[in-house]
């Protein structure tokens, strides 16, 4: 089974040293340009900067076919915005 995910599950993952569950779980796991560059975001841990920039061979990095739901909800005092996906962290790849 192949899943789509966004960034959370991975950032945590990465930074408690429990990646390798997703593989053995899920084989291989689909995620969009938009997460590899949340993960690269200087404000990003050190090392899930490190892990995005080396990515292992069970992550395909896939635009998505059609577009995902999103919503700009603010963040912060300065009224920074984010994009989140609407439903769950990890969704089946369809």
């Amino acid at each position: 089974m192949h899943v789509i995910a966004d960034s959370s599950p991975l950032r945590y993952l990465v930074l408690i040293d429990s990646q390798a569950i997703l593989p053995a779980l899920f084989g291989r796991v689909m995620i969009p340009p938009a997460v590899v560059e949340e993960l690269q975001r200087p404000r990003t841990p050190v090392p899930v900067r490190a892990w995005m920039a080396a990515p292992p061979d069970w992550i395909d990095v896939q635009q998505p076919r059609l577009p995902l739901i999103t919503t700009t909800v603010p963040i912060g005092a300065a009224n920074g915005k984010r994009s989140v996906w609407r439903g769950t962290s990890m969704q089946l790849w369809c």
